[in-house]
């Protein structure tokens, strides 16, 4: 279930004034402004507009996509190195945060992934154009969850950070050729009978970490669902899970099969400005290969994890507090 959030001219323009007021970008510092951001689109945003973002986690909605945010109008050439300064991209920046704020989300990182920053830049790069990655571009992304090997919402954290609850993009630069694909859990189980359902919640799978975590350590086994609140939640990764047996291969592929009969394939490209957020492990999402230019001008979106219950994000000593330990 989609919600759609149009903002105003006038939510855009009150919008970008507000960041014009702040004077640092570090993330340390805006993650500690987060209830001041909250109290602030609270006065600037139109009652409707705050409510439809603040009531998302509780919904049973997994996506949200909020459409006409302000932007960086001195927009620099698509990071090809797969880093930038936040204060290069200041609006940017600072609205991600600020709609986790009014919904209630709290910004998180890994460890192991992405040097422990908040915010990664999902862009093509030369050293990672033939790996599958969000920085890959040679290769298809198969129907996935972000870190899918760490704990899911109906498992116990032991002392690692769970999977995000959520993964948010937001847009800098659109490739008319390529899409973000996202399916519903649910529509992809309404396909599957009864005994594969039953079958992907037996711990019968090993998955090797994410090309991100830089390893190859192999953890598990794991079920592929899980039920928690009469509701499924899911880790998949075909570029990383490896079934114990053949039962277990032949589900697994059924599964997969399952996600290209849903009703829906929700197809998003993103413009400057856009901003997707989406129930990380109640969807599951895909990016088709593509053609990268390297002009300056290529593909770019900000992606940001974020958790509702933060009790289960366990933070490393002496790190910044959204940076949570793995395995």
């Amino acid at each position: 279930m989609i919600n759609r959030v149009w903002m105003s001219w006038r939510e855009q323009k009150d919008l970008a004034a507000y960041v014009e007021k702040i004077a640092s970008f570090d993330e340390p510092t805006l993650f500690r402004m987060m209830p001041e951001m909250r109290e602030m689109l609270s006065n600037i945003l139109e009652p409707a507009t705050f409510e439809a973002i603040a009531g998302f986690m509780k919904s049973d909605g997994t996506i949200i996509r909020v459409c006409g945010l302000p932007f960086d109008k001195a927009l620099p050439e698509t990071p090809y190195g797969g880093y930038i300064e936040n204060e290069e991209i200041p609006v940017a920046t600072v609205m991600q945060l600020a709609l986790f704020a009014v919904a209630g989300i709290m910004p998180i990182s890994y460890n192991r992934e992405n040097r422990g920053l908040l915010f990664r830049h999902v862009v093509p790069t030369k050293t990672a154009a033939s790996k599958v990655s969000s920085h890959g571009s040679k290769f298809t992304l198969d129907m996935h969850v972000s870190n899918p090997i760490l704990p899911i919402t109906p498992e116990a954290t032991d002392g690692v950070s769970a999977s995000p609850e959520i993964l948010s993009f937001y847009g800098l630069r659109s490739d008319p050729d390529v899409f973000t694909e996202v399916v519903e859990l649910d529509e992809v189980l309404e396909q599957l009978p009864q005994h594969v359902i039953e079958a992907l919640q037996e711990k019968k799978y090993l998955f090797r970490m994410p090309s991100s975590f830089g390893g190859s350590e192999v953890k598990g086994p794991f079920s592929i669902i899980g039920m928690k609140d009469g509701k499924f939640f899911n880790r998949t990764d075909m570029d990383t899970v490896i079934p114990t047996d053949y039962a277990a291969l032949q589900v697994l592929n059924a599964f997969m099969q399952a996600t290209k009969k849903v009703r829906n394939l929700h197809r998003f490209q993103l413009g400057t400005g856009d901003m997707l957020f989406f129930k990380n492990q109640r969807t599951l999402h895909a990016r088709q290969k593509f053609e990268v230019r390297y002009n300056g001008l290529d593909r770019w979106m900000m992606r940001l994890y974020g958790t509702a219950t933060p009790e289960r994000h366990h933070w490393v000593p002496d790190q910044e507090p959204f940076v949570g330990a793995t395995y």
